[in-house]
């Protein structure tokens, strides 16, 4: 289904039989991964630069439950935030505080992309 498509897995791309290892970016992109340990100790995001600015797509770094009201407006409030599945709790408040020093827009797990109320003009 999809032939073209490359996996990536903590530092190696895979492409068919093809194995490429890198540091930063995916290979031939600006896609840059950076691990965000705290939810799960393997947790990596993905950094992209656009023309509305930073974009981290962060996985469970953030994430609200289906019913849960998604609040976003205060950075303490998400650096702080309830997460009963965290394996590390402080490695979990180090990620989210990288995420919101590095992303204009912020991608979470669960829920709708939203601003980095840290950089709301």
């Amino acid at each position: 289904m999809f032939k073209k498509a490359v996996i990536v897995d903590g530092g190696i791309a895979y492409e068919q039989d093809k194995e490429t290892e890198y540091q930063d970016n995916i290979p031939g992109t600006s896609i840059k991964v950076i691990l965000m340990p705290g939810h799960a100790h393997e947790h990596a995001s993905l950094v992209i630069g656009t023309d509305k600015g930073m974009v981290v797509v962060a996985a469970d770094v953030f994430w609200w439950t289906d019913n849960e009201k998604q609040t976003v407006d205060d950075p303490d409030t998400l650096i702080h935030k309830s997460d009963s599945f965290t394996q590390d709790k402080r490695a979990l408040v180090k990620s989210r505080r990288k995420v919101l020093q590095i992303a204009d827009w912020i991608i979470p797990g669960h829920g709708r992309m939203f601003r980095n109320p840290k950089k709301k003009e």
